[in-house]
Order: structure tokens, then sequence, then C-alpha cells
């Protein structure tokens, strides 16, 4: 991977003001010899945004893409938990190798994220899907690799709901 030039740095608010989670993703270049201008990395961090926005009911406070480029102070409404997550194991491998997983986070996920046991996630929703493409697509995770939506259902082997330890830090 060269040297990334765009980090897409999400902060997404719960019911208070505690009550937040932090997202970062290295936004991908168009191919090895062309980095992104501004207006591509904005027009994947845009798209990014929009697809977690789809499967989160957290509200994006504040989104930075090597300068500040939204800010809000709004909360989200009661009963928005933050600290709440549904936890989606995408593929970082092809098909047929040994499998290597990455946990991909979705803070305050939307109740239409789970099946009827509402802890297993349905990773065949469609704007679940969306997401893990548009992550695919845009971003790399880990260790500078990309999920491969060629790889389980749609790049997702399986999900979960889970509870993040609160943190009351500032």
């Amino acid at each position: 991977m060269a040297n990334p030039l765009w980090t897409l740095n999400l902060k997404l608010q719960g019911e208070s003001a505690r009550n937040r989670t932090n997202m970062t993703f290295v936004i991908q270049y168009d191919d090895a010899e062309t980095p992104l201008t501004l207006a591509g990395a904005q027009s994947a961090a845009d798209q990014i945004i929009a697809s977690l926005d789809d499967v989160s009911d957290a509200v994006i406070a504040k989104a930075s893409l090597t300068y500040l480029v939204a800010q809000s102070d709004l909360l989200a409404a009661d009963e928005v938990d933050a600290f709440e997550e549904a936890v989606v194991m995408c593929h970082l491998n092809e098909a047929g190798d040994l499998p290597e997983l990455y946990a991909l986070r979705i803070p305050a996920p939307v109740d239409g994220l789970f099946l009827a046991d509402k802890e297993t996630v349905d990773i065949g929703n469609a704007d679940l899907v969306q997401y893990v493409q548009q992550v695919a697509q845009h971003a790399f995770v880990s260790d500078g690799e990309q999920i491969q939506t060629g790889t389980g259902t749609n790049g997702m082997s399986h999900g979960h709901k889970r509870q993040r330890p609160k943190s009351y830090a500032r």
C-alpha cells in the first residue's frame, strides 16, 4: 500500500453527550500510481457515510477527511446507544484461503439489521450489503487490507450484537 493521503474519521453520537464512539477508515487510491484528489476522497467518504447511515441509528457528530468536513452538536433520539454495536465479521482473503476476518463495527445499529432473535445480524440485509460494499470499495481496513466481497455472503461471514464497555472520559 502506498502512503495513504486520506483518512476518514467519524465521531458517532448516541442519546447523550457521553454516549459516543469513533471509527476510522483509510480511503483507497483509485490505483497504485494515481493518488485520489480531494473530490475523489470526498466522494468515497460521502458514500461510506451514506451507507453507514442506512445501518446505524447513531448521529454522525463529526466527520473529518484530512480537514474537518462536517460537524454537528445534534444528539440522536432517546434510546440510541452508541455503545451498542453490530459486529460483522468480513472476509479479508479470497475464497479457498484460510479465513482471515475483520470485525466491522456498526455503532447504534438500526433494529432492522438483526434477525428475529435481535442478537444475530442479518448478513443478507440490503442496506448492510451496501455498507460493506462501500467500505470494501473505498477504504482499507485492518493493516491496509480490503474486504473481499467475493468471499462469503457479499464479503461477510456472520455478525452479532455486542455492548462495548462504557467510558466516561472526556
